[in-house]
């Protein structure tokens, strides 16, 4: 299945994204947090990269 994404919806999928993964990345390095909740956003941070990842390429195939 292909998927079109315009140049205006690219920048704002993008950079929610972006905050996204900064958001995980700061909950992830919570010394507080306790191990499972931290291990959470890791995982939302490696699905974040994924997803800019599918975004970027489908930008370039467009």
């Amino acid at each position: 299945m292909k998927h079109i994404i315009d140049s205006d919806n690219y920048e704002i999928i993008v950079k929610n994204l972006s905050q996204a993964q900064s958001l995980a990345y700061i909950l992830g390095s919570e010394a507080e947090e306790d191990k499972d909740k931290s291990n959470v956003f890791w995982i939302i941070q490696d699905l974040v990269n994924y997803a800019k990842k599918l975004v970027q390429d489908a930008e370039k195939t467009a």
